[in-house]
């Protein structure tokens, strides 16, 4: 396990939910839905809606993925992944470390800060940062 330097993984989950967030939103207004209306937000998400599309372009960098509860964006030029779990809508402050580690490993900011981790070494960090009211 390597070193996990506590305050540069709390920029780092700072960042992913800043990105998840615009991400939902942008993927909302693709389909002229306000997520912060509760009703509008469930529409997006329900699998049933069959005016969303549940994968495709949401620009030309990214592309999405309704999938469960959650949904998988992917940045074409980056190959940068992030996941945003329905949870706490439209904060979305859940934090998957699993998800977290795929945005680690793809975000050229933090690749270097995160080599040779493994996701779950990510867990007792994200606890502690949790616990300390930090994220």
């Amino acid at each position: 396990m390597s070193k996990i330097d506590p305050q540069i993984l709390k920029q780092a989950i700072i960042d992913y939910r800043h990105l998840g967030k615009q991400l939902m939103k942008d993927l909302g207004l693709k389909f002229g839905l306000d997520i912060t209306i509760t009703e509008e937000y469930d529409q997006l998400i329900w699998r049933g809606n069959q005016n969303i599309l549940r994968k495709g372009q949401l620009s030309q960098r990214w592309n999405y993925q309704l999938r469960g509860s959650k949904c998988n964006f992917y940045n074409k030029k980056h190959q940068q992944h992030v996941t945003v779990h329905f949870v706490n809508t439209p904060e979305f402050r859940h934090i998957d470390e699993w998800h977290l580690m795929m945005f680690l490993e793809s975000t050229e900011q933090y690749k270097k800060a995160f080599e040779g981790v493994e996701w779950l070494d990510l867990k007792p960090v994200v606890s502690e940062l949790y616990n300390s009211g930090e994220i």
